[in-house]
């Protein structure tokens, strides 16, 4: 019985114990003066970004990144492709395309996570 009872004890420490969490907040800055439009994946899989067009002269939140102990919410986790085209008609023209966590900045626009800035100059 006393064998039982701290089995029992051992296995419900083991599952109460809460891993770290990481939250990543991304957010793009569209510096110019016309229309963004994202594209992402991971994978091959398309990203629903929270917002996939940019207003000119305009900071926007795309997406939000969780991550666990031993990992981190930097692009490169959680992008395969990452796509920033100005729109035009009848063609959108590529500004940026890649997966370099060098890229987006630390910035403080919300607390409780990692703010991470991707800065949009054409």
């Amino acid at each position: 019985m006393k064998l039982v009872l701290l089995l029992l004890l051992i296995l419900s420490a083991c599952t109460t114990t809460k891993e770290p969490v990481t939250t990543g907040y991304y957010y793009v800055v569209n510096k110019g003066d016309q229309f963004l439009r994202l594209e992402a994946s991971y994978i091959g899989n398309p990203i629903l970004l929270e917002e996939d067009t940019i207003p000119p002269l305009d900071t926007t939140f795309i997406f939000t990144a969780i991550e666990g102990s031993g990992g981190h919410v930097l692009p490169s986790n959680f992008f395969s492709t990452f796509q920033v085209a100005l729109v035009q008609p009848g063609n959108d023209s590529l500004l940026y395309s890649g997966v370099n966590n060098y890229d987006w900045k630390n910035a403080a626009f919300r607390e409780g996570g990692r703010n991470l800035v991707l800065f949009i100059e054409y």
